[in-house]
């Protein structure tokens, strides 16, 4: 496993969990993180660890709204915790899509948090994170070229639950209505 950014100095972060071809995917990086924060518990059984995922790995709701901004709900609440790792897969769905959405990084800058890029590698069963990133400098497509090269010199862009459900790691073109 590659070591993970230190939370006290990274307290806030958009982490990045890519690819994302299943929900599987993000939960082992999600608790491997939880778990370096000395926050979890020693569990008895899996039925005991399952029933307190909601107290491991907290979420964040956001109201889907067309009239909100999903993206700025988001800054906003990650800017007022003093403490949060907000996992986030970019393609936002686990089928296999056009490319990654440049949301991760507008909330990145809104919020004024680096970006740690994360995988999970089903076939080697490792976590894999990146350093902190400052997303200021970078807009949203040198940031998505930044994460294409991280994740195809560690050879992580086809290591999701279903290989064949992996997204180009580009950015997607806009919808235009």
């Amino acid at each position: 496993m590659a070591p993970i950014p230190d939370q006290r100095t990274t307290p806030r972060a958009v982490v990045v969990a890519f690819p994302h071809t299943s929900y599987l995917d993000a939960v082992p990086t999600c608790f491997i993180a939880r778990v370096t924060d000395g926050q979890l518990a020693a569990r008895s059984s899996w039925w005991t660890y399952l029933l307190s995922w909601c107290y491991l790995i907290p979420f964040l709701l956001v109201k889907r709204n067309a009239k909100l901004s999903q993206t700025n709900s988001i800054a906003a609440a990650l800017r007022e915790r003093e403490r949060c790792w907000l996992f986030i897969a970019p393609e936002g769905t686990t089928k296999k899509a056009e490319g990654v959405k440049s949301g991760f990084h507008t909330i990145a800058v809104k919020a004024k948090v680096p970006i740690i890029l994360s995988n999970y590698d089903h076939q080697r069963c490792e976590c894999r994170f990146s350093e902190p990133i400052d997303a200021s400098k970078y807009d949203a497509e040198e940031m998505v070229a930044f994460m294409k090269t991280w994740y195809e010199d560690r050879k992580l862009l086809a290591t999701g639950r279903n290989p064949e459900q992996v997204s180009p790691c580009e950015l997607a073109s806009k919808k235009t209505s």
